[in-house]
Parts: C-alpha cells; sequence; structure tokens
C-alpha cells in the first residue's frame, strides 16, 4: 500500500511539474513576450518576415531539419509556434518530445488515407499547461510525409474563437 501511495505522490508530483512549466522551443516560450531580434538569435538563424509578425526559417528540431512558422502579435506575445519536419523522423521527435513535456494529456490515433488508396495510422499527442497553452505533436499533417509540432498560446485559442463566432453562416 505505501508503495502505490508514493508512486501516486511520484506522479501528481511530475504532473504538477509538467504543467506549471511553460512550453517553449529553444527557449521561446508560447504565451511570453519576445522581439524578432531575440527569437532570431534564439533560433539561430535570421526569420524570414514577409508577412508581418510572423517568423519563417529553416530550422534544427532534435537536428533533424524542419521549418519553422511563428505568429506573434502586435504587443510582442508569440502566440503560436508551428513546426513542421519529415515523417521518417516521427519517431525521434515523439520520443524527444515525450521526454520534454512528460506523457500527454490526450493521445489519439486514426487511419488516414492518401489519394491512392494506401491506409496509415495517425498518431497525436496533446500536452495543455495551466496556463491553457497547448502543444501538439501530430505524426501526418496535411500529407503522409510531413509530420507537424505546434504550440498555440491560450491567448490564440480565445482569439480564434472570438473571430469564429464574429463570421456569418455560409451555408
Amino acid at each position: 500500500m505505501k508503495s502505490v501511495l508514493k508512486w501516486i505522490g511520484i506522479m501528481a508530483g511530475a504532473m504538477v511539474v509538467a504543467a506549471a512549466s511553460a512550453f517553449d522551443f529553444k527557449g521561446i516560450e508560447v504565451g511570453g513576450i519576445a522581439s524578432f531580434d531575440e527569437i532570431s538569435e534564439k533560433l539561430g538563424t535570421r526569420c524570414s518576415r514577409s508577412i508581418p509578425n510572423r517568423c519563417m526559417a529553416s530550422i534544427t528540431l532534435a537536428d533533424i531539419p524542419g521549418f519553422l512558422m511563428l505568429d506573434r502579435s502586435d504587443d510582442g506575445i508569440v502566440e503560436m509556434i508551428t513546426i513542421s519536419f519529415d515523417a521518417e523522423h516521427f519517431t525521434e521527435i515523439e520520443s524527444v518530445s515525450l521526454k520534454k513535456f512528460g506523457d500527454p494529456q490526450k493521445k489519439t490515433s486514426h487511419p488516414v488515407q492518401n489519394r491512392m488508396g494506401a491506409v496509415f495510422t495517425n498518431v497525436s499527442y496533446t500536452w495543455e499547461d495551466r496556463k491553457g497553452n497547448s502543444v501538439l505533436l501530430q505524426k501526418y499533417g496535411n500529407t503522409i510525409d510531413k509530420s507537424y509540432l505546434g504550440y498555440i498560446s491560450s491567448r490564440a485559442v480565445d482569439r480564434r474563437i472570438e473571430e469564429q463566432k464574429k463570421k456569418p453562416a455560409d451555408f
């Protein structure tokens, strides 16, 4: 009985630590304030800024090449970080993500089919912190050759919900 209680205490403590920790990529915290100079410095590369408040850059994720898009609000808050990478590296990123974020709050798997009719199992993990910020790791994004790691702030989610409420129904 003592060992069960000890295990429950350890797991509860681990969950509190994971929930209290900020979600970050290379020290760039989702929901935190960062200038584009700071972001470029932490990424180790210059951001392409052809779209206002967006940084786009080729980066590495656990030494795996990827492409990053980072959206920032007008007041400098990092609202979203999305990273795409080759699906062949999903297992490596999955392992690193589980080590960094701990057990996910949600894990799902479901079949996806390509245009040729082949069926694959898509796996996704979701982590959420106490502030409502979240991280999503998905084996297949829009295509079966790309995987996706996304960070989104609770502020960005709230803003999108409000935008959807304002949109008139088109059907």
